[in-house]
């Protein structure tokens, strides 16, 4: 049976290492922090879980948080504003399978120690080339899930897929309690709330399982870079940067800022940073010839204005694993490599490129599609269910002519003045 070895223990190397377990295969993952470091560690991003990566963990029996409530959302709402607050329109739908948002300190510890309870082999030790160069001439195949350092340097970005050369978003993540993302709606309804305000960016709510503060709202401020949202050079405390975004809304947008007028700051708490989109190429050359393939955010990164990345990370790993399975003991060589890669781009490009379209501004047929869904609440249905396989709407969501088509079989009837 194959030798597996995995770099990197996130959503992508964890996930894939449980698959090849449950298929008997030996798996080693390599990380450079324990599961107590990784769950008494710092602030990580908070990422919304779709179907079908949540069926996944299902199948392997690692949904441990699904029966939370506070990890479930049950609805999501996108309300546009034009510069001055003024709301333009909204969007609402609820979800047929509900998400899930848990602490990923939390489950990613927790995986870790099932990993280990499972029978695989856990070994602390950070991602180098020579740890690389050992593994390749011992295991079987080698797959690199995590980007830091020399693991990002080893694969070459893809310059045709990668189209945005800096972020287009600079991001701060709050955690707060008694926030009232809709105000008049109950309380205990669970709410995916993205706020774009046109100019300034986008401010996203949502619950998720706090490690240890239970049901807790995250605040991801998504500012245009330079904008009056934008924290990149704010240097003050988490409360201080807290409250100047508050008081930034109270003038900007009012009902935005009446979502976290009574917000309670969870202190200590805090995420900052930018991002710029990008695909690295899947092969990983050595020194000495061999070859590792790269996953997760190895291979791929994403903003997270569309919840994107954590799915894509684990659809990666499911693919993945079903083609190790299927290649019943034949080389895993860099043809091997780039033919599962390929196969897996051509459902994920779509994601990807949507997920891009979100941040850099999206075509005039698009923003036809969302004032459409506005008015028409199976459009909207059609497009906050399908979160998590964009493929399903990329085909008239990306191309003009099938965009009419779609709105018009939907019964949208467009009015000539929006034009």
């Amino acid at each position: 049976m194959n030798k597996i070895a995995i770099v990197g223990a996130g959503q992508a190397g964890l996930q894939l290492g449980f698959a090849l377990l449950a298929e008997g295969y030996r798996v080693t993952i390599f990380t450079d922090k324990t599961s107590e470091e990784v769950l008494n560690g710092p602030t990580l991003p908070v990422a919304i879980q779709y179907f079908p990566s949540l069926q996944y963990e299902q199948d392997l029996r690692l949904n441990f948080w699904y029966s939370h409530d506070a990890a479930k959302l049950d609805m999501c709402i996108f309300n546009m504003f034009n510069a001055t607050g003024t709301p333009l329109f909204n969007i609402s739908a609820r979800l047929n399978k509900a998400p899930q948002v848990v602490d990923l300190r939390l489950k990613y510890a927790i995986w870790m120690k099932e990993f280990e309870k499972r029978g695989g082999q856990l070994i602390i030790q950070p991602g180098t080339i020579e740890l690389l160069e050992q593994c390749t001439s011992v295991y079987d195949a080698v797959f690199v899930t995590t980007g830091k350092g020399a693991m990002g340097q080893l694969f070459e970005k893809d310059v045709e897929r990668s189209v945005l050369s800096r972020p287009q978003r600079h991001l701060t993540m709050f955690f707060v309690k008694n926030c009232h993302v809709v105000p008049g709606l109950d309380k205990d309804v669970r709410i995916n709330n993205m706020n774009a305000i046109e100019d300034a960016g986008e401010c996203i709510f949502y619950n998720f399982l706090h490690k240890d503060h239970g049901r807790v709202n995250v605040l991801l401020v998504e500012a245009i870079p330079g904008g009056v949202l934008d924290l990149s050079s704010n240097k003050a405390s988490v409360r201080e940067q807290f409250e100047y975004i508050r008081d930034v809304l109270r003038d900007l947008c009012a009902d935005v800022y009446d979502k976290i007028r009574y917000a309670e700051l969870l202190e200590g708490e805090l995420l900052k940073g930018a991002v710029t989109p990008y695909v690295k190429k899947p092969v990983g050359k050595l020194p000495s010839g061999r070859v590792v393939m790269a996953l997760g955010d190895a291979l791929a990164v994403y903003d997270p204005l569309a919840a994107q990345g954590l799915n894509a990370a684990s659809k990666a790993a499911h693919y993945v694993a079903t083609r190790i399975i299927e290649n019943d003991g034949r080389p895993f060589n860099e043809a091997w490599i780039n033919d599962v890669f390929g196969e897996y781009w051509k459902t994920a490009r779509h994601s990807y490129q949507i997920a891009n379209a979100m941040i850099c501004g999206l075509l005039p047929h698009q923003q036809m599609a969302f004032y459409a869904a506005s008015q028409i609440p199976g459009i909207a249905s059609d497009i906050m269910n399908n979160a998590g396989q964009l493929e399903k709407i990329a085909h008239w969501f990306n191309d003009p002519g099938q965009t009419m088509v779609y709105l018009c079989q939907k019964g949208f009837v467009m009015d000539e003045s929006l034009v």
